[in-house]
């Protein structure tokens, strides 16, 4: 399994953070995986940082990213209903060994997003 983050905003992937609507978490995810993240506390966000992730962009041909959330929040009070994800990217391929991306993302200090 993965998290799969989709976003029209033009170069989003290159900032440390983005922000998504709480309505468009777990759109398009079969209901039986959106069941156990809904809730979105502190066991649900832990499975989300443990998998590793595709960032894209929405109705373009720019490259999938990969990479990992290193922190995700809901904001509650300003900003009401926001997803606020820290990401982390890695410039290894789509078809690398999930060793060598966890590797890349943990390894990369220059990395910040």
């Amino acid at each position: 399994m993965f998290n799969f983050l989709v976003t029209a905003t033009d170069g989003a992937w290159e900032r440390p953070g983005y922000e998504y609507e709480r309505s468009r978490f777990l759109e398009f995810t079969r209901e039986d995986i959106a069941a156990s993240f809904r809730e979105l506390k502190a066991a649900q966000i832990a499975a989300l940082l443990k998998l590793p992730c595709l960032f894209a962009y929405e109705g373009t041909s720019k490259s999938l990213r990969i990479g990992r959330l290193k922190r995700v929040e809901l904001r509650r009070e300003r900003l009401p209903g926001i997803l606020c994800a820290r990401h982390k990217m890695t410039n290894r391929s789509m078809y690398a060994k999930q060793e060598e991306v966890d590797a890349a993302v943990a390894d990369d200090p220059a990395r910040t997003h």
